[in-house]
């Protein structure tokens, strides 16, 4: 029983490497593949990556999670007016 044991919790270090692994990309791919650029009344605002990761992953994490949005969507467009 302690081999079984042993092949659970090794599989489960598995599926969390796997998981990490797929986070890291996940963040590679924001940083490398996303164009993120915020205008506020017409001026480009300059964003470091820190910002490109944060308003991407939100804004990209909650649209993917929408009914009727495609997995291999081209662009998102986002606009908010007062």
């Amino acid at each position: 029983m302690a081999g079984n044991s042993q092949f659970k919790n090794m599989n489960a270090k598995v599926i969390l490497f796997a998981k990490s692994l797929t986070f890291w990309w996940a963040l590679l791919f924001l940083v490398v593949v996303l164009n993120v650029k915020l205008f506020v009344d017409g001026k480009e605002i300059s964003l470091n990556k820190f910002v490109v990761k944060i308003l991407g992953s939100t804004v990209v994490g909650s649209v993917s999670a929408l009914r009727g949005v495609k997995e291999d969507w081209k662009e998102i467009k986002l606009e908010i007016r007062r």
